[in-house]
């Protein structure tokens, strides 16, 4: 293992802190977990962004915690609309150039 770290580049010390931040974060991570599900019991249709803004934690920031959330399922399924905006009908335009004359420039 010191070969490795040798090689890579960082120190036991190094590693060591970065576990015990990364375990730390984790436990946090895991609490601010069992606070996002009683928010969605309450408000099911609250999405991540203001879901931020009311839990407000202050050891994650704004773009890690929706890139967190959205990667543990908490994205809103969208609604289908299925309102109709168009009429799909036979409609039936005659030629109206079939037939005629041109004498002039700018006649048609």
């Amino acid at each position: 293992m010191n070969q490795l770290y040798h090689t890579i580049g960082i120190s036991k010390q190094a590693v060591s802190q970065y576990a015990r931040r990364q375990a730390v974060f984790d436990g946090r991570v895991s609490q601010l977990i069992l606070e996002a599900d009683d928010l969605r019991e309450d408000h099911p249709g609250c999405g991540v962004e203001k879901m931020y803004d009311i839990l407000n934690p202050d050891f994650i920031g704004r773009d890690r915690f929706i890139e967190t959330m959205m990667d543990l399922g908490y994205r809103i399924k969208r609604k289908k609309n299925y309102k109709r905006t168009t009429i799909a009908g036979k409609k039936f335009y005659p030629n109206l150039i079939k037939g005629l004359r041109i004498n002039a420039p700018n006649v048609l």
